[in-house]
């Protein structure tokens, strides 16, 4: 009986030391801002409208945003921007165009699948428009 006892309370103790080794996966969440210094590519989301907006960001600090309504019809607006970062990793981008809905100077959050544009609109407050990364 002091053998099985023995046998017994050694297995508890090699399961509960086991135990302390064990980890989860990676803390990282996809969801924390990161710090980089680039917006390029293709972004995408579907306005309250049924909308689907795609706005890319080029290399050569030109964009266009397309719209895909859900009549069929679209429309594509051309621009040019300039993404600035400042001393605490806080990042600007300044949109100007003529003909561009979102024209204006944004704060920016980025994570590795969504940008967030970020502005204040007299008489409407605090504004977003949060975009998926296309694939």
């Amino acid at each position: 009986m002091s053998k099985i006892f023995k046998t017994f309370f050694l297995t508890m103790m090699v399961a509960a030391l086991c135990a302390g080794f064990t980890s989860c996966g990676s803390d990282d969440d996809e969801d924390e801002p990161i710090k980089v210094t680039s917006v390029i590519g293709k972004w995408q989301q579907t306005n309250s409208y049924g909308t689907t907006i795609t706005i890319t960001f080029k290399k050569d600090a030109t964009g266009n945003i397309f719209y895909q309504f859900t009549s069929g019809s679209d429309q594509t607006e051309y621009f040019e921007y300039r993404l600035q970062t400042d001393s605490d990793g806080d990042q600007t981008i300044f949109i100007t165009s003529d003909d561009c809905q979102l024209s204006g100077t944004y704060d920016v959050i980025l994570t590795p699948s969504t940008l967030t544009l970020s502005t204040y609109i007299s008489g409407e407050g605090n504004v977003q428009y949060k975009f998926n990364k296309v694939k």
